[in-house]
């Protein structure tokens, strides 16, 4: 039996997306690290909401090998009516099965099909509507992005992205560890910033790229960057009094990356997949601990 849902109405146990109907007849298409991806149905406000938000992504013309999404409608009573009292809420809900995914949150329901190739639907009864393109479409966006690079042997990681010498670190740490802070004085130091929140590694040839994702946390985002870095190292983040760079082995290095690889870390039948693509991942750079304090001097030591 399924469990009743926190996100549908009370009685709402399941919706069904074969039965719903696309907003309209809208397409973007959006090209960045594993795509590009188009979403196809959309309704004239959802789709102007989404080429606003991804401006620097959005591609003019179709393309071959998109990752393809169908935008449905779903009736605003299947929903819970849930005061947010202004947090952005992004707890979602997920059941796993063998070749889908199937996931729920506010004002939406959506399904990956992983087989034979990686599809989407996402359902939602938002049209012109400030959540639809911060909420429900960028919540299901990354979700949609973390399993497209896995199945290219790569992975999305919560990490600060920075950029010095032509080459990626990428500095991982609990909420509140102080990756947004890093981010911040990397940026009084001149260097570049990827994202503070989420970086994409992605395996080409004998290399590991990280490239810049359209999410970020707190740190405001620089000019977009169409090209990934070598990844030159990947540090635990700890916050102190000193500047110092620690040891981390390979036991607690792999636990830090899977603590850090949201949205297919918690997935069984992907898990497999997941600690190779790390694996992988790790051989391909520098693993240490980094302890910081606010002086920004902590960049002297690489």
């Amino acid at each position: 039996m399924t469990a009743a849902s926190f996100f549908l109405s009370p009685g709402q146990n399941s919706i069904d997306l074969d039965q719903a109907p696309n907003w309209g007849n809208e397409t973007v298409i959006l090209d960045f690290c594993g795509g590009p991806y188009r979403f196809d149905g959309m309704s004239k406000s959802q789709a102007n909401a989404i080429r606003q938000r991804y401006r620097n992504h959005v591609l003019l013309e179709d393309s071959e090998n998109c990752i393809v999404t169908q935008l449905l409608q779903v009736d605003d009573k299947c929903f819970r009516d849930i005061d947010t009292r202004g947090w952005t809420y992004k707890h979602m809900e997920y059941r796993y099965l063998p070749e889908q995914v199937h996931v729920t949150g506010l004002k939406m329901k959506a399904r990956l099909s992983l087989a034979p190739q990686l599809r989407g639907v996402l359902g939602t009864s938002l049209d012109n509507h400030r959540w639809f393109p911060g909420l429900v479409f960028e919540n299901y966006f990354r979700i949609l992005t973390a399993y497209r690079l896995l199945a290219l042997g790569g992975i999305m990681l919560h990490s600060a992205g920075i950029v010095s010498g032509g080459k990626a670190r990428l500095f991982l740490g609990h909420s509140g560890a102080g990756k947004s802070t890093l981010a911040e004085l990397a940026h009084n130091r001149g260097l570049s910033i990827l994202s503070d929140d989420l970086n994409a590694l992605l395996p080409v040839n004998n290399r590991v790229l990280v490239e810049k994702v359209p999410f970020t946390g707190t740190f405001t985002q620089q000019p977009d960057c169409r090209h990934g870095f070598d990844l030159e190292g990947i540090y635990k983040l700890i916050k102190g009094n000193e500047n110092t760079l620690g040891e981390l082995g390979p036991g607690a290095a792999m636990s830090l990356l899977l603590s850090c690889s949201p949205f297919v870390n918690e997935d069984p039948f992907r898990f497999e997949q997941l600690a190779d693509n790390l694996a992988h991942i790790l051989r391909h750079a520098e693993t240490r601990s980094l302890v910081f304090n606010l002086d920004g001097n902590c960049f002297n030591l690489f």
